[in-house]
């Protein structure tokens, strides 16, 4: 199934709602984030086009995230839709149903299948097939260098000083690391002043995979931030498998942008990317993401030399 122009940037902006963990958007709010804007009341026919494409990749119906204004619910081309497309629907009202597909949307790990198919590398999460494996918060890196630490003290709490120090000297290394642009600005909000109009636009030359496949051949498929390797901690089908964060704003590129895998691109694993992109407002600097990482360390240091008393 092919989708227009339109409907693609659609499907991007409703990604992109996905990734910044909008629980909804407004018919209006979707017209005026696409380049260039269309009128709202073309967008439910646009949307329903990227429903059914959804529905034949297997995905919840992405079309629910779009709401009436003042009303808070999908409109009533969606439960239309969903009969259309043989979802049982019988006993439930049409709130249930709309609840029920925003559950889908939010516990559904899979969304990447959309963005491959329609040629989009939104850096969205893509889990093993067991379901059951998660990539741990800390780095097996990390508890290596926390048992090194251990072993070279007497566990008692006068070292707790000496491990303090290591640290923080550690953290003072990070922040001076030459990895510290501006981070893409990603802005999170449940709800938007009326006429305020918000614009996004993604640059394909930017989402280059050739240059994804750079970065990893320049950096290594290692996380920067944690060190944590898909390879190692999963075995060999899982090597050179890791997401890429783009440094540079996407508010300052161009049309004629060309992307630069040594200086604009660095390799993360999911845990730290989805951090990088947590702050309220913004984002967290690969260096600030480090810092995090450093601190979780002397705890764990402290927490265990304490349970060996």
């Amino acid at each position: 199934m092919r989708l227009t122009d339109t409907q693609k940037k659609l499907a991007e902006q409703l990604l992109l709602t996905v990734i910044k963990r909008e629980s909804v958007v407004e018919y209006n709010e979707l017209a005026n984030r696409i380049n260039p804007p269309i009128f709202h009341r073309q967008v439910g026919r646009e949307i329903g086009e990227i429903s059914k494409l959804c529905k034949q990749l297997g995905l919840p119906l992405l079309s629910a995230k779009v709401v009436s204004k003042g009303r808070g619910t999908a409109g009533v081309g969606f439960y239309d839709l969903m009969m259309q497309l043989g979802i049982d629907t019988k006993g439930k009202t049409e709130r249930e149903l709309f609840s029920q597909e925003l559950k889908r949307i939010r516990e559904c790990t899979e969304w990447y299948k959309l963005a491959d198919y329609l040629d989009l590398d939104l850096d969205l999460p893509r889990l093993p097939e067991n379901d059951d494996a998660r990539v741990p918060t800390i780095s097996s890196a990390l508890m290596e260098n926390t048992s090194t630490i251990l072993k070279e003290t007497d566990g008692t709490s006068k070292n707790i000083v000496s491990i303090f120090d290591q640290t923080t000297s550690l953290e003072k290394e990070i922040v001076e690391l030459p990895l510290l642009p501006e981070e893409l600005v990603v802005t999170q909000c449940e709800s938007y002043t009326e006429g305020t109009k918000k614009q996004i636009i993604v640059n394909a030359y930017e989402r280059n995979p050739n240059a994804r496949y750079k970065c990893i051949q320049i950096r290594g498929s290692k996380c920067v931030i944690c060190g944590f390797d898909f390879g190692s901690f999963y075995g060999q089908d899982l090597e050179g498998k890791i997401h890429i964060h783009h440094i540079k704003p996407l508010h300052l590129i161009d049309d004629t942008y060309e992307v630069d895998p040594e200086h604009d691109l660095v390799p993360v694993c999911p845990n730290c990317h989805m951090v990088l992109h947590s702050k309220q407002g913004g984002t967290y600097t690969v260096g600030e993401v480090q810092n995090m990482v450093a601190k979780s360390k002397m705890k764990l240091v402290i927490a265990a030399i304490k349970e060996e008393k």
